[in-house]
């Protein structure tokens, strides 16, 4: 081989392996990339917003660890409370979120069944959306009062809140996940005091362990059922679990491109799914009358045995030869 054609050599190893480093750069950068877009999502919506003290309460565990949250809140009660909406409007400017949790929230119309009056669900969203307008508020997603509605009427629930929303919130369910979303009827997990703390840190590690996840955890700060303690425990866990902590609408742009399902395939909840939904959500304590019932169904039985062998005649004595 000729001094040219070894040089020429030279310079072609050269080249190839300046190119596997920069591929190996490559790589790198977007491993590093893959594993900060798979970090798991969580956002808090507390609902109702009743008080300064109940959204306070919420706002200070925040601060306390640097994360956004979203304030669902129900307009009429906001028309009686100006202190709420004034702090609301201060949590607006600090990068919180407000979300529309209808007018009244009434019960005779949200939990109307398959008889939903869809022109008080058209008034309770349109007239929620005028009076945050005129309170200075700017509600970006849609919390549904309630949220679970059967299959026959949620087509036209989803067509009034369309048209003002892009995305909103159920009630229940786990976590939020690609090829199973639908962004009229997202999920949320309620988080409550009586509930088990356990089983939403485990739907942070089920979303920790997903390629791609969102969890939305439900709060109802004004509630005794509410525990800042609670809430703050969960931040905790989820951060170090890698979590990234985002409000409503601003974690659904971060999701909106995932895969959806269509509106047929949205889980139904039957009479039966609600029982089982309210013993869990009061598993500690049915756990506890159960222990205290087997205990006292042991005691009885003991009592019984032992009342039985103080009854029962003595044995004959051995008769004489």
């Amino acid at each position: 081989m000729t001094a040219a054609n070894c040089a020429i050599a030279a310079r072609g190893r050269a080249g190839l392996r300046r190119r596997v480093w920069q591929a190996g750069i490559i790589l790198f950068l977007l491993a590093g990339c893959g594993s900060l877009s798979a970090a798991p999502i969580v956002t808090i919506i507390d609902d109702d917003a009743r008080s300064v003290k109940a959204i306070e309460s919420v706002k200070k565990v925040a601060d306390r660890y640097g994360i956004k949250v979203t304030f669902a809140a129900v307009a009429s009660f906001l028309q009686r409370t100006p202190d709420v909406v004034a702090r609301l409007q201060q949590y607006e400017t600090e990068g919180h979120e407000v979300a529309s949790h209808s007018l009244t929230h009434s019960e005779k119309i949200w939990k109307a069944g398959t008889a939903a009056d869809l022109l008080a669900i058209e008034r309770e969203v349109s007239g929620a959306e005028t009076v945050f307008k005129e309170l200075g508020l700017h509600p970006r997603s849609f919390v549904y009062p309630y949220g679970n509605f059967p299959r026959q009427v949620r087509p036209e629930i989803f067509k009034i809140v369309r048209r003002y929303y892009q995305a909103a919130f159920n009630a229940r369910g786990d976590i939020n996940l690609p090829g199973q979303i639908y962004p009229l009827y997202l999920s949320r997990h309620p988080m409550r005091k009586h509930n088990s703390m356990l089983m939403v840190k485990l739907l942070i590690d089920e979303a920790s362990a997903a390629d791609r996840a969102w969890v939305v955890i439900l709060t109802h700060s004004a509630n005794a059922d509410f525990s800042p303690a609670m809430l703050d425990g969960i931040i905790r866990y989820a951060r170090k679990s890698g979590a990234v902590f985002l409000p409503a609408a601003e974690a659904w742009r971060q999701v909106a491109s995932w895969p959806q399902i269509s509106e047929d395939r949205i889980p139904d909840y039957s009479r039966f799914g609600d029982y089982l939904n309210a013993a869990y959500f009061h598993l500690p304590y049915l756990l506890a009358a159960g222990a205290v019932a087997a205990a006292l169904f042991a005691g009885l039985i003991f009592l019984l045995i032992r009342r039985r062998r103080t009854q029962s005649p003595s044995s004959p004595s051995g008769g004489h030869a």
